[in-house]
Order: C-alpha cells, then structure tokens, then sequence
C-alpha cells in the first residue's frame, strides 16, 4: 500500500516527540538536568526522526522519489509535532514530575551569571546585570518550554531545507 507523505510526518512526529520525552525523563537517572543539557541529544533524535521518515518515504514510493516539496511539507509536520510533543513532556517535567530539576537549572544559571559578573558589568552596567538576575529568579517552566520551541524553530528553519535537498531524487 502507497502511503502518502502525511502520514510518514505525523509517524515520525509523534514517535519522535515520545523519544524526546523520554529522553528528558531518563536524564535525571544519569544525574543530567535537562535544562541545562538536553537540547544536544533532543536535536539529534529529531534528526534522526527527520532522516529515518523520509527514507521511509522513498523506499515505499514505486519510483523511490521524493518531490523537494514533500521533503519540505513532511520535515516542517513532522517538526512542529515533535515540537509541540516535546515541549508539553518539557512542561510536565518542569511544573509537576520534577520541579527540583528547574530550581537547579536556575541556581546553576545564576552561579553562571556571577561569574561572569566583572565582564558583564564592565561591557554593560550594573543595572543590566541586575536585571538579567532578576529575570533568571523569575524563569518558570513555561519559560523554559518558550526558549527550547524557539530554538527548535530556529534548527527546523535550517536543516529541514537542507534534510529536503539531499534526500529528494527527481
């Protein structure tokens, strides 16, 4: 049986937001917060998912092609459904599974922060560094799910393209 291009985007969407999940919830077992360090790993399975639907994709089609168009629709579904996936499991972790994980990203943050102190007050002022403090005191978890979506934006804006361009065969 054919099957289209959604539904290799939605397949790989999902199962790509569920190894997301679970990849931040196996982090704190190896002593990792996944604040602090995730986004390597998160960018590599989405790669994968990306790679591993579109050769999925062509191996099923009877000519073994893939329109750059389709390699374009299908990365930008299945991006923002790993996404949105994603970032809800980020959420879930931050606001009810382990709360103790975001007030550790944020004191390790501050920490960060001072010791950048001297520099930044130079290049700056005071009154900018008080107020990225502040900021960082303020973060909540949907804080943190903005900034990693807008960073996964940003990666999807480059490499789906990119992904697109060396898997299609016209």
């Amino acid at each position: 049986m054919k099957h289209t291009w959604p539904t290799y985007a939605v397949l790989m969407g999902l199962a790509g937001g569920v190894a997301c999940i679970v990849y931040y919830l196996l982090l704190p077992l190896f002593c990792i917060n996944p604040f602090w360090t995730a986004r390597e790993g998160r960018v590599i399975i989405i790669l994968a998912m990306l790679v591993g639907g579109m050769i999925l994709f062509r191996r099923n089609q009877p000519d073994g092609r893939m329109h750059l168009w389709e390699g374009l629709f299908m990365g930008g579904i299945s991006w923002s459904l790993l996404t949105a996936l994603s970032a809800m499991g980020l959420y879930l972790i931050a606001q009810y599974i382990a709360p103790d994980l975001l007030e550790n990203y944020i004191q390790l943050s501050l920490e960060r922060l001072e010791s950048m102190r001297e520099q930044h007050v130079e290049k700056l002022g005071v009154e900018s560094f008080e107020a990225m403090q502040q900021g960082i005191r303020a973060l909540r978890a949907g804080g943190v799910v903005r900034d990693e979506v807008v960073k996964n934006a940003i990666y999807g804006f480059f490499l789906i393209p990119l992904i697109s361009m060396i898997f299609r065969k016209q």
